[in-house]
Order: structure tokens, then sequence, then C-alpha cells
């Protein structure tokens, strides 16, 4: 991802069912009856906690969350209590017992059937997630079944790659090498030469199309994408599993689970429909775009040749944070390059002579922190963000400095509101650049470019590629949810190229720092949503 992303995992698989505190549950009931009708209330609680297992996708959605084995214990020392005389268990109280535990079979859901989304609020703090809380609870969907082993050998071997920005050569090679050594064929890949038009990197974007198959194969096409490239934090890194999370094993570098992830969730899809003994299974023609350089600003989605792609209709990207949720809005982008002129002069003989860059530098940003225009700004119901990232200017500590360049970016949802901060910023050093003079009354100077890097964007609920994500969330026993996020995503490039694109995360947390850590139940969440989504499960 090409910056800080939303994370809604420990909301989500809160309402998600708790197998395990059902069991602790019913041992305690277990252990608290002692008498005929504790024994039957016993009976009655262990009954459905052995059908549970065989529970479909649907049952999974709509079964209601177990409550903790503390509060669940509570019912049964009130139902508990000494009575005058045991009564012998009907028929009918053991049916008013099951009936209590749980609920009739819901009916098949459609996408005409989906619930609209909730959309559940953005957070980015890097927390702690290894609680008991953080759990996937997705299933295989119908059509076809997740081998977990050979996803996991996938992933940690992205991982293991060396591959930033411009540089995903090894990371291409590897794709195709391994698919093509279960029957991918030569023809089906492509390379777009993105990179000569962007004017940097050693590769464009790898596109690999599958036609369709079966009773799906004339059904419109259907794209899956992800990033290839890591951030430098990221060169060199060594994945280790500990338990259902993968870290690094230096202190000092990032995962890269973003977007390796991403690109193993990808690669398992094309694995699954590749794989002989699923040559049964129909599918829809496929597209599976593994995109360049999108943490310099979605270059590769910028600049990939959309005519390649085969035109598809519904197009899934998989990057950024918890699979729990579907993100089908993200913001935009400016970045504002500023250089600064000053006057040089002898620092030490005469001062008063130079016009300072880093000072009219510094009286902008002094002004702008104060009337709210920079970090995180709010004026009325607007929202966006602006920040300084780079700063270079000076030769040496004896010269009043005379040149200065700054880059910085602008961020909001809102188009208009984002170029009233770039107004406000473009003024605020115009300003200072102005009244910043020496004692002849000479003053500064100030050059301005902007560049847009991505637009925002938001899908509507109604839209097919939104309900068909939620549909396929449905199948594989999750509840749909949406969200919008601050960052950017190769989904903003693509739609602005007319491709519908939503984003699933791969279970990626603490990205773009040396806490990052991927936690591989829900990266196994990812794939069950990709297998339901490239087999047409919904």
């Amino acid at each position: 991802m090409a910056a800080s992303k939303s994370k809604a995992t420990k909301k989500a698989s809160k309402k998600a069912p708790a197998r395990t505190s059902a069991r602790t549950s019913a041992k305690a009931t277990a252990k608290s009856t002692k008498s005929t009708a504790r024994g039957a209330a016993k009976k009655a609680t262990k009954k459905p906690a052995k059908t549970a297992p065989k529970r479909t996708a649907k049952d999974v959605k709509d079964a209601k969350p177990a409550k903790k084995a503390t509060r669940a214990a509570k019912p049964t020392k009130k139902t508990a209590k000494p009575s005058k005389a045991a009564k012998p268990v009907t028929k009918a109280a053991k049916k008013s017992a099951r009936s209590a535990q749980s609920k009739p079979r819901p009916t098949k859901k459609t996408l005409a059937t989906v619930a609209a989304p909730v959309t559940r609020p953005v957070a980015d703090p890097i927390e702690s997630e290894e609680d008991d809380d953080l759990r996937s609870v997705a299933v295989d969907p119908p059509t076809i079944k997740l081998d977990e082993a050979a996803a996991r050998q996938t992933l940690v071997e992205l991982l293991g790659l060396r591959g930033g920005s411009g540089d995903e050569t090894m990371v291409a090679d590897r794709i195709v090498e391994r698919l093509t050594a279960i029957g991918l064929p030569p023809e089906a890949v492509h390379d777009d030469n993105a990179h000569q038009r962007i004017g940097y990197g050693e590769r464009g974007n790898l596109i690999i199309k599958l036609p369709g198959r079966g009773r799906l194969q004339r059904t419109p096409r259907r794209m899956f994408s992800a990033h290839m490239d890591t951030v430098p934090l990221c060169v060199g890194a060594m994945p280790v599993l500990e338990g259902d999370w993968i870290r690094g094993r230096d202190g000092d570098k990032a995962l890269g689970g973003d977007d390796r992830s991403g690109c193993a969730v990808l690669m398992t899809l094309a694995r699954e429909l590749l794989r002989p003994e699923n040559a049964e299974i129909d599918h829809p023609p496929i597209t599976f775009l593994f995109t360049v350089q999108e943490e310099l600003g979605l270059r590769g989605a910028k600049y990939v040749d959309v005519e390649a792609l085969g035109r598809p209709q519904l197009c899934f990207n998989f990057d950024g944070g918890s699979p729990l949720s579907v993100v089908t809005g993200a913001t935009g982008d400016m970045q504002i390059d500023i250089d600064i002129e000053g006057i040089a002069s002898h620092a030490g003989v005469n001062p008063a002579a130079g016009v300072s860059a880093a000072v009219i530098q510094a009286k902008a940003l002094a002004h702008l922190v104060e009337e709210g225009w920079h970090g995180a700004i709010a004026h009325g119901d607007h929202r966006g963000t602006a920040n300084v990232g780079v700063i270079s200017g000076g030769a040496a500590t004896n010269v009043v400095m005379d040149e200065l360049s700054l880059r910085a970016e602008v961020r909001s949802h809102s188009e208009p509101f984002r170029r009233r901060i770039a107004k406000m910023w473009h003024r605020a050093f115009e300003e200072a650049a102005k009244l910043t003079r020496n004692d002849h009354g000479d003053s500064g100077a100030m050059t301005w470019t902007e560049t847009l890097k991505y637009e925002s964007f938001a899908l509507k609920a109604g839209e097919p590629v939104v309900s068909t994500a939620l549909a396929a969330m449905e199948a594989v026993g999750l509840e749909p949810g949406t969200r919008v996020v601050d960052g950017g995503l190769d989904a903003n490039w693509l739609v602005a190229h007319s491709l519908p694109t939503v984003t699933i995360g791969c279970g990626q947390h603490g990205i773009h720092t040396t806490n990052e850590r991927l936690h591989v139940p829900e990266f196994y969440t990812a794939c069950r949503i990709g297998l339901a989504l490239a087999t047409a499960a919904v």
C-alpha cells in the first residue's frame, strides 16, 4: 500500500463465532450440574456443540456469537438454584432447550439479498493485535478447497525475495517460474513495459490471463491485482513464522507483507485453477495483474496498459490490512515541490546581506501549523492532511543558505478541499519569501510545482463489484462490511481507468514499520474470499 491503512480486524472478528468460548461454556455448565434437572441442561448444552464443526458457511455467518465462558455460566447458576422437588425433564423441555441453543437454517443468500454494507470507522494506529479476539473464521467456498500448507509456503517464499520499487524483476520471475511449472502456458504471460512510460525501473507490470472454463467461460472477465514492490525498509527482510504470525527476523527491517501477501493470494488462486485435479472446476476469464512501483505513488497502476488487461468488468485488489471488510474508497494525494531561493552571503562576516532560504521555509511552516493547515486538517465538515516529507539544501555552515527544496503532500477525499489546502500552502510560502529581506531590502523567492499522484474514489454500495465482493464474504462465512481508507491503493488509478475495483486486505499489520507482522489465518481468509470470487461461487 502506498501509505497508512485502516484496520477493522478486532471489531469484525469479535462478531465472528468463537467455538473455543462455546466449548469452555459447555464445560463450565457441566461442572455446575448435579441434580437430574442439571444433568438434562448439560445434555442440552452439549448437543449443539457436537454439531458445530459441521456447520456450513451460511451457518457460520448466521450463528450468534458465543459469549465468554464467565458470562455463559451465569444463566446456569440461576437455573441451578435448589427447588422443592426436581421435576422430570419432558420432551417439550428438551425441544425448548435445543431451540434456545440454535437458530433455524438460513435461506440461501444471493446478490439480490445481500444486506446493505456496514461502513466501519477508519483507524490507523499500530496496536497489539495478538490477542484471543483476533481470529479468522472463514470456511472454504463451495466450489474449491484451499490448500493452506501450499498457500503458506508461497507466502513465506515471496516475503523472502528482494524487490523494492523499480527492482521487481526477481519477484516477477519467481511468480512466472512457479506457475509455468504447474501448467501456465508461456503465451499467457505479458510484460506491459510500464517502466518505459514511467521512465524508471527494470520492468513493467506482469499480466497473466487465463481463459474461462466450463459453463462460465463466456461470462464477464474478472481481474485480481496486487503490487510486487515494497518500501526500502523491507529490503533484506527474512520472514520468521511464530504461531499464527509471521515477523521479520531482524529488528531493523519491515516484513514486506505490503504487498507480498497480496501477490501470494494471486499466486494461490492461479495455482488452484491450474492444478490438474481442479480441471473440472468452472471459472470466468481471469486476469492477474502484478503491478510495479506502487510505493512510489501507484505508478504501475497509473501507467498500466489497459488494453492488455482484457477489459475486466469486476476487479479485486488484494492489499491493505484486514480481509474482514471491503475497501470501497480511498483518499486522493497531491505532491507539492517547492524550491526556495534566498541570497547567499558570508555567515560570519556579513550575515545581514543574506536572505536565508531556511528562514523562509521555517516562517511558512510555522504559519501553516498555527493556522491549522499542517498535519491533520479539519475545517468545517472537510478533512485532509498535509505533510513535508523531504527537505534538502545548503552546502556549508559559513554560508547563508541561498537554496532549499522541499517535497510535501496534501491528501483529502474531497478534491476541492485538497486544492484549498494547497492554495493555503502556496500563499504561506509566497508571503514568507516576500517578507524575508536582507539589510538592502532584497527578498527571497519561491517556485511552486504540484502534481496529482492519484485521485480519490468512492464506490457506491449498489455497484456490482461491491455487491459481488460482499457476497463472496458471505459465501465463506463472514459478515459483510465496507470501509474507506486514508491511504493510496492501486484501486485509485484502476477506478480512474474505468475499471471498478475494491480492495481486500491480506492480514498485514504495522506496515512500513519495523513492527510489521502478518496474521496467517487472515491471509487464509483472503485466499478463500479470492477463491470464491475466482470460481464465481457468488
